[in-house]
């Protein structure tokens, strides 16, 4: 009996076997092949897996192995997570190092992003969904990436005092 070797995708990715069109194949036995897995856009792979157990047997999105029995092979990805910034009235948001208002970064890269308030406005903080509390009230606030965030950076504007005088 020729073992067989199959390969399937769980998560954001496609998977293959070297010179073939399917995700399974017949081998003779002691025979080398290559298993391919290939991450969608903004996404990552995290390892070859058997039978979707343990740890993987593989980091590699190529990897090479000699076909002596039956094998399942899981491809696991993971989407990367998305940074989105927003402001309200009276300011301006910009990422420090990317351009846009949302950028996908690899988990656990710091990610910089800088408020700057209009002319007689304030800056009163970086606000995280419907949190009444900001989670940061530095202009630029660092901090590491590890799911999908939305930030919202609020200003204030300042009163503004007029002073008439009155002629006698």
């Amino acid at each position: 009996k020729r073992p067989i070797v199959t390969v399937r995708s769980a998560g954001n990715g496609s998977v293959s076997i070297k010179d073939t069109n399917g995700t399974y194949k017949a081998f003779l036995p002691g025979t080398e092949t290559t298993v391919i897995a290939t991450p969608y856009k903004d996404c990552d792979f995290i390892g070859w897996f058997v039978a979707d157990e343990g740890s993987p047997i593989s980091t590699d999105t190529e990897y090479t192995f000699k076909v002596t029995e039956d094998i399942n092979l899981t491809a696991k990805f993971s989407k990367r997570p998305v940074v989105t910034i927003r402001s309200t009235d009276n300011g301006n948001v910009v990422f420090k190092d990317y351009s846009g208002t949302s950028v996908a970064v690899l988990p656990n890269t710091e990610v910089t992003v800088i408020a700057t308030p209009n002319e007689n406005c304030d800056f009163v903080g970086w606000f995280v969904a419907n949190e009444e509390s900001p989670i940061s009230t530095d202009a630029e606030y660092n901090f590491k990436v590890e799911q999908n965030i939305t930030l919202t950076a609020k200003f204030s504007k300042r009163p503004t005092v007029s002073i008439h005088s009155a002629g006698y």
